[in-house]
This record gives C-alpha cells, structure tokens and sequence, in this order.
C-alpha cells in the first residue's frame, strides 16, 4: 500500500521504530508520501526504520499540538526540536574533544 493511500491528505502524527522498539522520530504532516520520501533522502537514521505508526487528525493545530506533546514526554532519539536540552543527544568530535548536540553533529558529518 502506498503511503498516501493511508493518509488522503488527513494530518497524521507519526512515529518511527528501530527493529528493537526503540522510538526514533516523531513528526506530523498532510502529505505523508512526500515526507517519507524526503525522510529517505535526509536522515542517517531512516534505514534503521522497520515500523511507523500514524494517528489521524481533524486540522493541522491539533496535530502541531499533538506533535509537541509527544516529542517532550515520548523523547525520540533523533527529534530535535520540542526537546529539553539536557535530554539532546551529545557527540564527541575525536580529534578535538568537542562536544556537540546531535544537531551539530550532522553538519560535522557532512563536514561542515
């Protein structure tokens, strides 16, 4: 089945699971199919995705809200943004002892 065959344009909240049950992403959007696919070509972390559960909502307010409210009591590994600082993945930059939040991390990747 196609993603947006799932969704039909509805807002949905969605989550990502890791192969072990470990939440990975939490997100919202109207058009899931082009999400998904830009999920693919973005994030280090989207082969490690085996299950995605989606709950639908009436109009985009309720799924922002949704969204926030599950991001600061869930923690996914890899969402950024809605998060405390403290609870923000850290890393180790090895030739200089830096340290850096995940979101730093992936522009030293990319070696920026």
């Amino acid at each position: 089945m196609r993603y947006k065959q799932l969704t039909d344009g509805k807002h949905v909240l969605y989550r990502f699971f890791d192969a072990e049950g470990n939440l990975l992403y939490i997100g919202q959007t109207a058009g899931i199919g082009t999400r998904f696919a830009s999920h693919g070509r973005k994030k280090h972390w989207w082969a490690s995705v085996v299950r995605i559960d989606v709950e639908h909502f009436p109009d985009r307010e309720s799924v922002m809200a949704a969204e926030r409210a599950a991001i600061e009591s869930e923690g996914p590994l890899h969402n950024i943004n809605g998060r405390r600082p403290s609870s923000i993945p850290k890393v180790v930059k090895p030739a200089t002892g830096r340290v850096y939040s995940e979101r730093h991390s992936r522009r030293l990747r990319r070696g920026k």
